[in-house]
């Protein structure tokens, strides 16, 4: 069947950069930030992105290398406040009214008790503490029904430190050692004489 693209329609995703969102669970921010910009990409609507505790309710367009670094960057020790959701909310109403716009909170606890004042989908994410697990635990909930959940596993520790630092980083490809010129072993030539020569 075919669909029709949401002529109009946003998908919008605000992410939670508090505490507890510091380590693994920016791993999954990043992933969802490109998930839910190929989402909106398929379903013919725009996208835009946005940090909770941004003083000015900025909106980002889109995802470029350029965003990604600055979600990356938006570290900060404030937790959500009713505040924050209340300066969202007045914001998302001009920038987008409800019936057009699809909305995703990304965080901790913290995302679910935005969820409802701002109209969203919340997606919960928490590192999961277990030995020898290196994981992180994704709960989507959508209104009143129940959760679906997901964990994803992250991979080794050098890379998380590297996405998390600088995804792009390009690394030079390692240095081959010239090797030393294999010897040529003379070669003889007799003459027609006889004589030999080298």
């Amino acid at each position: 069947a075919y669909r029709t693209q949401d002529v109009g329609r946003t998908s919008i995703a605000l992410f939670d950069a508090g505490p507890s969102q510091l380590g693994s669970p920016r791993v999954a921010h990043v992933a969802l930030l490109i998930v839910l910009a190929r989402r909106a990409l398929r379903a013919g609507a725009s996208f835009s992105w946005g940090v909770i505790q941004s003083g000015k309710t900025a909106m980002h367009q889109g995802v470029t290398p350029e965003s990604v670094l600055r979600l990356l960057e938006a570290k900060t020790t404030r937790p959500v406040a009713d505040s924050m959701i209340e300066e969202w909310r007045a914001r998302l109403d001009e920038h987008a009214p409800s019936p057009v716009r699809e909305l995703w909170i990304v965080g901790g606890g913290q995302a679910r008790k935005a969820a409802a004042p701002l109209r969203g989908v919340a997606v919960l994410v928490d590192e999961v503490v277990e030995p020898e697990t290196r994981s992180v635990s994704v709960d989507i909930l959508r209104g009143e029904g129940p959760a679906r959940k997901v964990v994803l596993d992250l991979p080794d520790g050098r890379l998380v430190a590297r996405i998390l630092r600088d995804p792009f980083e390009v690394t030079p490809p390692a240095k081959q050692r010239a090797l030393p010129p294999a010897h040529r072993p003379f070669n003889l030539i007799m003459g027609a004489s006889g004589g030999v020569a080298f």
